[in-house]
Order: C-alpha cells, then structure tokens, then sequence
C-alpha cells in the first residue's frame, strides 16, 4: 500500500500482481478500520480482512467438492467444523453445486 501526504492509503496489489481480494474491499474495510479507531480507540480490519477472505475462496472449495465439507476440510488442512463456523460467520452456502451439504 502506498501513502500521500493527504494522509490517505492506496492499496497496491502484491509483487506477483494478484490478489485474492478486490481493491475496492481492501480499501473499505481499510477506510471503516480507521473510522473506528477514531470513535472506538481500535480498528477491526484483521477480523473484517479474514470474513472477507473467507467469503472470496470457501465457496471456490465447496463447488470444487461438489459440498463436500470434509473433503473441503482436508483440501484446506482445517478442521470441518472451523470451516463451517467460517461459514456461518460469513453466510455462505456450504451446499457447492449440489445443493446439499455432505461428508466422506
């Protein structure tokens, strides 16, 4: 990311020239951490980058298992049930292109 003297923050994509998160997300949840570190004393990026994150990739993994959060668990190296509350937190649909949730 790169500053200006206005004090304000463009984000930049990394050195490979990808990103797994749009700009335009990176730069409003960047914008709401700093309205909130004024009013509150602290920001909630981390956790608002990580939803985000979740909500970008998770449904790529469910489509590619065809719903299978067990399979979706092993590709991601997680355990099932943090994916689901990954899930959850972020409502997104678990189902893939089946429709339905599954388990190996």
């Amino acid at each position: 990311m790169k500053g200006n003297n206005q004090g304000t923050v463009t984000p930049t994509p990394p050195a490979s020239g990808r990103c797994l998160l749009h700009s335009s997300t990176l730069l409003e949840i960047l914008t709401k951490a700093k309205q909130e570190r004024a009013t509150n004393g602290k920001g909630n990026a981390y956790a608002e980058l990580q939803e985000a994150f979740h909500r970008e990739v998770l449904p790529a993994f469910f489509i590619e298992t065809q719903g299978n959060l067990s399979e979706v668990a092993r590709l991601l190296g997680i355990h099932r049930h943090t994916i689901s509350g990954y899930c959850k937190q972020a409502d997104i649909d678990m189902t893939g292109a089946t429709g339905k949730v599954g388990a190996a």
